[in-house]
């Protein structure tokens, strides 16, 4: 997390981040994100291997 908040949920773990936070998590994993604020996020987000 470079700025901002991120609320992000795996499985039912619901987890807040905050800048200078980072996770990880298998992308088999049910995962969404949102932003809880009316500021901007930025996150650096790498997916390897790529699944898309």
């Amino acid at each position: 997390m470079i700025s901002g908040q991120l609320d992000l949920w795996l499985d039912d773990q619901h987890i807040r981040l905050n800048e200078g936070d980072s996770f990880a998590f298998s992308s088999e994993r049910l995962h969404r994100y949102a932003n809880p604020t009316d500021q901007d996020t930025v996150v650096i987000w790498a997916i390897s291997p790529p699944t898309y």
